[in-house]
């Protein structure tokens, strides 16, 4: 900020040289109060010409860094330069570490090792390190552990206890960035260890999943004689064994029960009285989740109204746990209390925590209404910018997970007119809407370029990026796709850059360019196996690139003996699928080889494999392998989408009578043993009745309609609307068919119309064909099948002119047949 402010001094401003001594003194001793009287002495400082003296340079930097304007050292510091100052140094990088901006204090100490040529000091490292942990730069982290230990701040048995931090630091890092085997091994080398380092490996423990070694440094703690310090352990130890007690039961290897696991809690919260570190608002908010997750909310009340001092974060830790629990009377009740009995003022977690109980209830939608009428009239969550946000995130939240998306929109909009537009608000918006399905598309994409238009692309967070990629799923939406792309590569931290670039990679195969797809997969550094399965995928659900897919497939399982990964069970599932598409029964046969022989896992064995190997071998034409690998999948692994294959397969090849014996099977397996095998689904009923349509069994399939919806309470979708008007039209009942298609209960894509003329097709019916054709291109008009078969259905009676028109229609509209694929 300071090089934008213009200073108008006068002549008298500039001090004498007598007092000079004086003025220094004065500001070394009594800095300023507020970041305007700062401004002003820098000024000062700069007319008596004293501003770069390191002395001076390293107050005003730390300053500066005070009123969080790190941008604001960087300008004292690079106005002394060059320097050989380490101590200025540290206090630039410092400047930018404390106030959050950890990828610009790393840059700092690269310039300060490779430009400037300066040797880190033991403060140098814990920051560098922290920043490394901070942003998950293991790279880095791992040079400036190998700098340490060359300048001997690490790796001497007769550290000095000034150095542990430099220690503690990296084990912090190790710790974040998920590597916890290199951060015990730092941890054991250690000779000397202060409290924070024991709950730095405590925490970090917790945090990669393992809370029972947590609990044990904490026991090894407590029996340390080379601990440095007297006061241990510290509150913040102990909120880290209280979570730690908490996540054991996530913990896949742990089998005790509840019981013994809140014991354990208990003895802990005993420990917290004990010590006096229960009195920190903290430990308390852990206690209180201890409780709330086994179900003790009563332990958690009265840990509450023991404790001698209530302050918001205990007020906020108590009203959520009864509103984790669903206790909408009793969050309401703490809520009075507290207004009532403690000059307390509601802050934004705390109205977020109340807010959350209605998103988790039974409560009416008015209550929530009500509720948030009481915010308005109290005025709470105003007190800063940062809770007026928090608060109205929360009731966008909760209006959204009620369905309630005019109210969301309103309180968004309130928001912004309020405080200033900000991306968390916006990214909520974004994943939000994307929830609601296609309905809503065009108001993702509108928060979407607000949110490139007013703020940097880094805007858009972890979540939303991927939800916004999502959205292009259309070849319409291309551009748009084109445009994120772009961006992506502005990006400058590429930590999710494998994720990210796999969406990308989807977002052209849905968008209907492999051949872009293609380009972004072979420029990529590194191919994980998300990667060669989008690729594969992609290729899989392009028309006639079924081939393609087999040559990425054929690739990855040549390189996989080198560096690339093992093909996983989603792998051959969709080299499968390509081979059903492309009807090649000879490479499905030698997939079919490689999942048995070289499947360390027994994919051979699993029952979405075995799905699609009976997938595979029916659409290739050989029947009786698909039925032997079902009859040989033991009946208690059989799911119901592996009878759902089987049965669609009869169907296919027109054996109607044995896919309704086996669907026959399938419901008297579910009704003598409900708990052990699945019921009929909707698309067990619709292969089912499509094999009744090309058996032309019109009276089963009319009955298996029937039970679908009044014995089973399954609602058909249009697919099986279809399906009836397809049997409908086969018998000749087409007055009966339209009537159907009229009269159908569920939005239709234009698949029943299609239906129906079809059948009009068969039997040279121009008029109900007519209307059919013209109300399916009116629903689906993308759907090339629909003008053929107009077209055909002209030409069979001789109107020759009508099959012109609608011939001149597709050329109009660039719509061309695609040769060997069905129009469904």
């Amino acid at each position: 900020m300071l090089r934008h402010v213009s200073f108008h001094l006068s002549a008298t401003t500039f001090l004498r040289r007598r007092r000079y001594h004086s003025f220094c003194r004065h500001f070394l001793a009594g800095p300023p109060k507020t970041f305007k009287s700062l401004l002003q002495v820098h000024a000062l400082l700069i007319t008596t010409e004293v501003a770069t003296n390191p002395f001076i340079a390293a107050k005003l930097i730390s300053l500066y860094s005070v009123f969080h304007h790190p941008s604001d050292s960087t300008f004292v510091f690079n106005s002394i330069l060059p320097t050989s100052d380490a101590f200025l140094w540290n206090s630039v990088i410092q400047s930018h570490f404390s106030n959050g901006e950890y990828l610009k204090s790393l840059r700092l100490y690269s310039q300060m090792i490779h430009t400037g040529g300066i040797s880190p000091t033991h403060f140098t490292f814990p920051m560098v390190a922290s920043a490394c942990g901070e942003i998950g730069d293991f790279y880095l982290g791992c040079s400036a552990h190998c700098s340490s230990i060359k300048q001997g701040f690490l790796g001497t048995p007769y550290a000095h206890a000034s150095l542990i931090a430099v220690g503690s630091s990296f084990v912090y890092m190790y710790c974040k960035c998920g590597f916890l085997s290199d951060a015990v091994n730092l941890f054991d080398e250690m000779p000397l260890r202060d409290v924070v380092t024991w709950t730095t490996v405590i925490t970090g423990s917790v945090n990669n999943g393992k809370p029972r070694l947590g609990i044990f440094w904490f026991r090894e703690m407590l029996r340390d004689s080379n601990c440095v310090c007297e006061d241990r352990p510290n509150s913040r130890t102990v909120e880290a064994c209280l979570k730690a007690s908490t996540f054991m039961g996530d913990d896949p290897s742990e089998n005790e029960g509840n019981n013994s696991r809140l014991i354990e809690s208990k003895i802990l919260h005993g420990f917290s009285i004990k010590t006096g570190t229960g009195l920190c608002c903290y430990v308390q908010s852990a206690i209180h989740s201890i409780y709330s997750k086994f179900g003790s909310v009563q332990e958690a009340n009265s840990a509450f109204h023991e404790s001698t001092t209530k302050d918001i974060v205990s007020w906020t830790a108590i009203v959520g746990v009864y509103a984790r629990m669903g206790c909408v009377r009793e969050v309401l009740q703490l809520f009075d209390e507290m207004t009532r009995l403690s000059d307390l003022v509601p802050d934004g977690v705390f109205l977020s925590c109340l807010i959350s109980v209605f998103k988790s209830s039974s409560s009416s939608k008015k209550n929530c209404q009500a509720f948030h009428a009481v915010i308005l009239r109290r005025k709470l969550g105003i007190n800063n910018e940062n809770d007026k946000i928090v608060v109205s995130n929360s009731l966008m939240k909760m209006y959204f997970e009620l369905g309630l998306v005019e109210s969301a929109k309103h309180v968004f909009q309130t928001t912004q007119c309020q405080t200033r537009t900000n991306e968390e608000s916006l990214n909520l918006m974004l994943v939000e809407f994307a929830k609601l399905g296609p309905t809503f598309r065009s108001d993702c994409f509108e928060v979407f370029r607000k949110i490139s238009s007013e703020f940097d692309f880094q805007a858009i967070n972890s979540k939303s990026l991927p939800v916004a990629i999502s959205l292009c799923s259309r070849p319409v939406d291309l551009s748009i796709g084109k445009s994120i792309h772009g961006h992506v590569l502005k990006l400058e931290n590429k930590k999710s850059s494998a994720t990210i670039s796999n969406s990308i990679l989807s977002m052209y195969g849905r968008c209907g360019r492999p051949d872009i797809a293609k380009k972004l997969f072979d420029s990529m550094e590194k191919h994980d196996i998300v990667t060669w399965n989008t690729m594969m995928s992609i290729y899989t659900n392009t028309p006639n690139h079924q081939e393609h897919a087999l040559r990425v497939f054929d690739e990855l399982h040549c390189r996989r003996i080198y560096s690339n990964p093992n093909p996983d069970r989603t792998t051959y599932r969709i080299a499968l699928s390509a081979c059903s598409s492309s009807a090649d029964l000879t490479r499905g046969q030698l997939i079919h080889s490689y999942i048995v022989s070289e499947s360390s896992e027994r994919l051979d064995q699993d029952v979405t494999i075995r799905t699609g190997l009976i997938d595979m071998y029916s659409k290739c034409g050989n029947l009786q392998l698909a039925q032997d690998i079902f009859d040989s999948t033991h009946e208690t692994s059989k799911d119901v989408v592996l009878w759902n294959t089987m049965i669609s397969s009869y169907a296919t090849h027109g054996l109607a009578h044995e896919a309704l014996s086996l669907f026959d099977k399938l419901e008297h397996n579910h009704l003598s043993n409900q708990q052990r095998y699945d019921p009929p689904d909707e698309v067990t009923f619709l292969a089912a009745m499509l094999a009744c349509s090309r058996g032309g069994l019109i009276d089963q399939g009319k009955r298996l309609f029937t039970k679908m919806t009044d014995f089973y309470n399954l609602i058909p979708n249009c697919k099986h609307y279809a399906c009836l008007v397809d049997m409908l039209g086969r018998s000749g009942d087409l007055l009966e068919a339209e009537k159907l298609c009229r009269e159908m209960r569920v939005p239709d894509d234009g698949g029943t119309w299609g239906a129906l003329l079809g059948a009009c097709n068969v039997y040279g019916e121009v008029e109900i064909g007519e209307r059919a054709g013209k109300r399916a291109i009116e629903l689906d008009p993308c759907n090339h099948g629909y003008y053929v078969l107009l077209a055909n259905l002209y030409g069979r009676v001789g109107q020759w002119s009508d099959v012109a028109s609608v011939r001149a229609m597709m050329q109009r509209k660039g719509m061309t047949k695609v040769i060997g694929f069905s129009s469904s």
